[in-house]
């Protein structure tokens, strides 16, 4: 809901696909200031992807309001 690809999976995390690497950075930066660690994906040949393991439903929530939080500065 909040304007993001995200391709299904059938492990513990997910890949959200940003406009390219450098929106998919600066999501990632922006993570980091909410106290969010991913893992941005670039040196697997996905420069536009963060990937995204799935926690607990507090950490999931969390996770959801930080990156709600940086697609409402766009």
């Amino acid at each position: 809901g909040l304007g993001f690809e995200i391709r299904k999976s059938i492990g513990n995390f997910v890949l959200i696909y940003f406009k390219d690497g450098e929106e998919a950075a600066r999501a990632n930066a922006f993570l980091m200031t909410q106290g969010i660690i991913i893992r941005h994906v670039a040196n697997y040949g996905l420069p536009q992807c963060l990937r995204i393991t799935i926690g607990k439903d507090e950490e999931n929530q969390a996770f959801l309001e930080a990156l709600g939080k940086f697609a409402a500065q766009k």
